[in-house]
């Protein structure tokens, strides 16, 4: 009954394999009289013997839901068969042909953007479809779910050992493998295999295996050819820098934009996949990766952009001026997820006129990506049961950057007040923003952008306040709970 191709049943010499070529095929009636017929027999036949309770009785036959949803498939498929063919043009139909896999596969990527929570609202769904769209190839259906996959998706488990890596040969003595310069090609390395480490290529997928690919024929040929690899990544790195403005650092964030829409239009022009190519056939990669030189040339361009305009707050480890602990790291993390999901319940229940926009960019803030610096990702991932707001590494660098304008206010002794104006003007803290808002309109992105300092301030007075007061209680050596209004003593 399930027809695959047009050849089978002839070779096979069986009837119930041929297509099907009329709405009053033998097999459609045979499924309704003949098969149908025949469970209804079995199932009489079980009930009316004698000497057996109704629990034995059950156990003989099908289960109630396994029967019923037989008899709801072989019905269906008689009625869709009968339809197809009153469709003008339809002159054959393979049974196999007809499949809900792509359907169940599809909700299957809704559970896995879930997580624990099996109970979505509208707003959740949309988001969730907009993020699987957006990852496109690399979205996998479950792994141990009854969908058929194409070739390329089945994933083969094996229990053999790993491949080796091939290492390189030492340079100490032969220099058969000559270190690379330290200066251009080591960003380009530095890209390179950050593919390897990079979590969204470990999904078994045609184009994240291209990729792995092309990064390992990469930099076993890298080494052996140090001048070949100067000279393509000097002139990539001129090309990058044609996004720049030629003096000074861009002040406005329609400047910063202008940036980022120049880069975006270099990397999809025809000469900028020219130059790619060659060097990649020079270099033999067999076969080319769109996702490979997508991803190396936006890494190399990331690393232009903090090098050029913000060369020391970069990192976890670039923020050291302030002394930040560990712990301080994870609480900032986990109070900045905080941040846009009351904006977005604030902005919701407005009657702004820009409000579509304004959740838009909001929604920019909490899309999250993998290769978040530090340790302090991990732990919210840690700690996370479902319900947290996970931040991006642009916004976790922008709050940082608050932070530290806030800690510095405090130290100089200027109120809150002050420390809300220099916010909105510090030049850290506006190069993330324009980063986040690159294609948010200036209105929008002020707009926002005042709205997210305005309540980290709120959240950090609270948070000051509450260590002032304990601070008090320890230099007074006494608490307060007999005592007059706190408030009071200190006025």
């Amino acid at each position: 009954m399930n027809v695959h191709n047009y050849t089978h049943g002839t070779k096979s010499l069986k009837p119930f394999q041929m297509p099907y070529k009329s709405s009053e095929d033998f097999r459609l009636q045979w499924l309704v009289d003949i098969f149908l017929g025949y469970l209804a027999q079995w199932e009489t036949s079980v009930k009316e013997r004698p000497g057996f309770s109704e629990k034995e009785k059950d156990m003989m036959l099908l289960s109630a839901e396994t029967s019923y949803g037989v008899k709801m498939t072989c019905k269906s498929f008689v009625e869709i068969v009968r339809y197809l063919f009153t469709v003008p043009g339809v002159d054959s139909f393979l049974s196999q042909r007809l499949c809900q896999d792509p359907l169940e596969r599809f909700f299957g990527c809704q559970r896995q953007r879930g997580r624990v929570n099996d109970n979505p609202n509208v707003a959740e769904f949309m988001k969730n479809t907009q993020a699987i769209r957006v990852i496109g190839s690399f979205c996998q259906g479950p792994i141990r779910g009854n969908c058929r996959g194409s070739q390329g998706e089945q994933q083969e488990e094996s229990f053999g050992p790993l491949p080796k890596r091939r290492r390189l040969r030492s340079t100490a003595n032969d220099g058969l493998a000559p270190e690379l310069p330290a200066l251009t090609s080591g960003l380009m390395w530095q890209a390179v295999s950050g593919i390897r480490a990079n979590k969204i290529f470990s999904f078994a997928t045609k184009p994240a295996q291209h990729a792995l690919t092309t990064a390992a024929t990469l930099m076993e040929w890298m080494p052996y050819h140090p001048l070949e690899v100067e000279q393509f990544t000097s002139g990539l790195q001129k090309s990058l820098l044609t996004c720049f403005p030629k003096r000074g650092e861009p002040s406005t964030s329609r400047r910063r934009a202008q940036i980022w829409r120049k880069y975006h239009s270099l990397r999809t022009s025809e000469a900028f996949l020219c130059v790619w190519k060659t060097f990649l056939l020079q270099a033999g990669c067999l076969t080319i990766s769109s996702i490979f030189m997508q991803f190396v040339g936006h890494s190399m361009f990331k690393e232009l952009v903090k090098t050029k305009y913000c060369s020391n707050t970069t990192a976890e480890s670039s923020h050291g001026s302030d002394d930040l602990t560990h712990l301080e790291y994870n609480a900032i993390r986990y109070t900045a997820g905080y941040v846009p999901r009351a904006l977005k319940k604030k902005v919701a229940k407005s009657h702004h006129s820009n409000r579509k926009d304004l959740l838009l960019c909001l929604d920019d803030l909490s899309m999250c990506d993998d290769d978040d610096p530090g340790s302090s990702a991990d732990w919210i991932r840690a700690v996370d049961r479902g319900s947290l707001i996970h931040i991006n590494n642009m916004t976790f660098e922008l709050f940082l950057s608050m932070e530290q304008s806030i800690r510095r206010c405090v130290k100089a002794g200027q109120e809150f007040g002050d420390a809300r104006s220099q916010l909105k003007e510090d030049e850290n803290v506006l190069f993330y923003w324009s980063i986040l808002t690159a294609n948010r309109s200036d209105d929008v992105a002020t707009t926002i952008l005042e709205m997210v300092v305005d309540l980290w301030i709120t959240v950090r007075g609270f948070s000051l306040a509450g260590a002032w007061v304990e601070e008090y209680k320890i230099t007074q050596k006494k608490t307060t709970q007999k005592s007059k209004a706190l408030r009071k003593q200190l006025n």
